[in-house]
């Protein structure tokens, strides 16, 4: 059975950079956002995401509108749980068939943003967290998503706090510049390295 270290974070935290550079060491990783949007393009999930939030989510090719489902669920809690609901269970049948492929005891560093939401932290070895404060998250978010304030403010306040994840997260980095989240990073995976590389 691999090791599995889960990252997560909230919106701006700067964890897909972290990710990115722990890949570059070497290491197996895995990104459950992008396992999303993967499974997210199959026609039962299409399916099931159009019968829950409707056929405006379709754009002119009949594929989901990232943008508009965003717009729905953000604004209504209950919808976010039932679109979580379809996708959770298919990003977790990916992700065990990621474990196949990997050697007994091989460290995965498995990256979500929604970690604990989904529970998949329970399946994690141990896990870290990427924090940041919440107007430089909030800056970032607006610099790279053209977003304005108020919706990147929405997205925030639909996530776990990170004062909770802090409490259920072995290791926590506040990622204020990148050199320094990198070397801290490093010595963690270098403390809890199975074998890798």
């Amino acid at each position: 059975m691999a090791k599995i270290i889960g990252l997560t974070g909230g919106i701006g935290s700067g964890k897909t950079s972290i990710m990115k550079h722990i890949e570059t060491l070497g290491y197996k990783v895995y990104y459950a956002d992008d396992a999303g949007k993967k499974v997210m393009q199959q026609k039962e999930i299409i399916e099931q995401i159009v019968s829950l939030l409707g056929k405006d989510v379709l754009d002119e090719n009949q594929d989901l509108n990232r943008k508009a489902i965003a717009e729905i669920v953000f604004s209504n809690p209950e919808k976010l749980k039932a679109l979580n609901e379809i996708v959770h269970p298919a990003v977790a049948k990916d992700f065990d068939n990621f474990l196949k492929d990997l050697k007994e005891n091989e460290l995965v560093i498995k990256e979500s943003a929604i970690l604990f939401e989904s529970k998949a932290n329970e399946n994690c070895d141990l896990v870290i967290l990427i924090t940041a404060p919440e107007d430089i998250r909030i800056q970032r978010v607006m610099a790279r998503d053209n977003s304005s304030f108020e919706e990147v403010k929405k997205r925030i306040n639909n996530q776990m706090s990170d004062l909770i994840k802090e409490k259920k997260s072995d290791y926590v980095i506040n990622n204020l510049t990148l050199s320094d989240s990198f070397k801290e990073i490093a010595k963690i995976l270098k403390k809890n390295k199975t074998f890798c590389c």
